[in-house]
């Protein structure tokens, strides 16, 4: 196996790890551009040009196939941008792109012929070859690179669930990019595109072992028992004793550097930031009535303990108004930071906990009121009033909806 064999076959993979349909896509545009599956580059420099050709079946470059692939590509990149329809999908997204990888990889093959000023070699370019075995090999490294991925962008969304931020959107626009150009970049030199594949699959690594080397580090063990607890934590998740200095929760359930208030507000804080109010482990299910995995501890034991949080989260509406509304007195500019800032103070404590079912019906009544009161925005000083506005219409709304929620309770 020639080195060109394995810069295309290996070249692929954080691309199909990335966005499968997407990939499908381009290589299918880019075997459409071919016309009749040739390409020859680099032809002015004398040492070196490269001749690819690829063999594909004649449907893969029809009008129908590509629209089909533009269609699920179109459909893959939407869901990657809503956080509730991206966490549907990584449930499985892993299995779905390492089998497409292998089904792809047994549909098209190619050969590549290098000319050097020595001779020229012969070799076959695979990844989208007819060796089934090797079809096999990488698709099972886009499923694990694409497990790694998911556990990077799984930090993320723990940190932002409802990407107020807009980090993970900015994320899944640049992949969109990244599997454009990439997967041309590929076509045309395998080599370079092997290098860049291997810096992301790296880089994709490296932030995995820091965040999990961050997590252990923010962790303090228990005198009693000895048991690794966050930072956060109130009381040791394995013994249930007291921690002696817990520390204040952050924006993103971080533990900050400052000590704990009293624990009643602690303990309220801690939901806020969809954590365990005893041991700060972080709740996976969007309802009201679930308990801690670690130490089975109740979200909200009663009706009652609902109530208190709500009327916690209320305290931050005159302070979150004030600040939209200065926000909203620079024109357009000033929208994104107030909505950015209501989201995350105001409007993510109790989204947190609304079964996404029901959000889905209260996000879009939220859009529909955001189109009016985003049109009075640009308006000199009357714009102003806008953002805050905006921040009461998706502050009851979503409060109604947690009580519903929380009707379920005892």
């Amino acid at each position: 196996m020639d080195g060109l064999y394995f810069a295309i076959t290996l070249g692929a993979v954080p691309f199909f790890a990335s966005r499968v349909f997407a990939s499908v896509f381009w290589l299918s545009v880019g075997a459409r551009v071919l016309n009749d599956g040739h390409l020859t580059f680099l032809q002015d420099l004398a040492f070196l040009n490269v001749d690819l050709r690829l063999t594909h079946p004649d449907w893969f470059i029809s009008e129908l196939a590509m629209l089909v692939f533009g269609f699920l590509a179109v459909i893959e990149g939407a869901a990657e941008k809503n956080p509730d329809l991206a966490e549907l999908f990584r449930t499985f997204d892993a299995e779905v792109k390492g089998f497409g990888n292998l089904i792809f990889g047994n549909l098209v093959s190619g050969s590549a012929r290098i000319g050097l000023a020595a001779g020229s070699a012969t070799v076959l370019v695979a990844g989208f070859g007819l060796h089934s075995l090797w079809a096999l090999v990488t698709g099972f490294l886009v499923w694990l690179v694409s497990r790694l991925r998911r556990e990077v962008l799984k930090v993320l969304s723990e940190a932002d669930e409802d990407d107020s931020l807009g980090l993970r959107r900015l994320i899944s626009w640049g992949e969109e990019l990244w599997v454009g150009g990439g997967i041309f970049l590929l076509l045309l030199i395998p080599a370079l595109a092997l290098v860049a594949s291997a810096l992301s699959v790296g880089l994709l690594y490296l932030l995995r072992i820091h965040f999990i080397r961050r997590e252990e580090k923010n962790k303090v063990a228990c005198g009693q028992c000895g048991a690794a607890n966050f930072a956060t934590a109130l009381t040791c998740f394995s013994c249930k004793s007291a921690m002696p200095q817990p520390l204040t929760v952050g924006m993103f359930g971080q533990a900050t550097a400052a000590a704990a208030p009293e624990p009643e507000q602690h303990r309220l804080a801690l939901k806020s930031r969809k954590r365990c109010p005893a041991c700060g482990f972080r709740f996976n299910a969007r309802r009201c009535n679930q308990q801690c995995e670690a130490c089975q501890t109740p979200l909200f034991a009663d009706r009652a303990e609902l109530d208190t949080y709500l009327t916690h989260t209320a305290t931050h509406l005159p302070k979150v108004m004030l600040v939209t509304f200065l926000f909203g007195l620079v024109p357009v500019i000033g929208l994104i930071p107030a909505i950015i800032y209501y989201r995350l103070h105001l409007v993510a404590p109790l989204k947190r906990y609304v079964p996404r079912s029901v959000g889905c019906l209260t996000k879009w009544l939220v859009r529909l009121a955001a189109l009016v009161l985003i049109v009075l925005q640009p308006v000199p000083f009357a714009g102003a009033f806008s953002p805050p506005l905006l921040c009461l219409i998706n502050y009851y709304l979503y409060r109604a909806a947690l009580q519903r929620e929380g009707s379920k309770l005892a």
